[in-house]
């Protein structure tokens, strides 16, 4: 997230309009004043980044932040779903050491094995928190499969 969208004068907010109209750039300090003086409704689209979908201001400020004066709440974008069977996957090793990316092919000869440790934290390589495999497929799926 760029530190300009809580700049007071650095302009980097755009709205939608009711015709769907991108408008902007704004500084942070007019869109407070807008929004202080009820001309910047709760559902209008906004955004700090071009790369960032235009998002209702209730969904970006919910309560207790205020808008424009607190940091807006940013959800990363949706993960998109790959089959399991299509994954790479990482692994922390016991020196903390990323290893990896391997298929779940691979995985699921290792898991057959017994060679990973119940206490292996792993993740998929498009994920960025780690798990357990029992974490991960939980019974009654098969491991690196369902």
């Amino acid at each position: 997230m760029t530190e300009g969208a809580f700049s007071q004068d650095e302009e980097c907010w755009e709205y939608l309009d009711p015709n769907k109209v991108k408008r902007g750039p704004f500084s942070r300090s007019r869109m407070l004043v807008w929004y202080q003086h009820k001309m910047l409704p709760e559902e209008l689209g906004v955004r700090f980044e071009d790369r960032m979908p235009f998002t209702p201001i209730k969904e970006l400020f919910p309560p207790p932040l205020k808008p424009f004066e607190s940091r807006p709440v940013v959800k990363p974008p949706p993960v998109k779903e790959i089959p399991i069977e299509a994954c790479q996957w990482q692994y922390m090793d016991t020196k903390g050491n990323l290893q990896g990316p391997f298929s779940s092919q691979q995985m699921a000869l290792w898991n057959q094995h017994n060679m990973l440790p119940k206490t292996l934290r792993l993740r998929r390589s498009i994920d960025t928190a780690f798990s357990t495999v029992d974490e991960y497929f939980p019974v009654p799926s098969t491991a690196f499969k369902s």
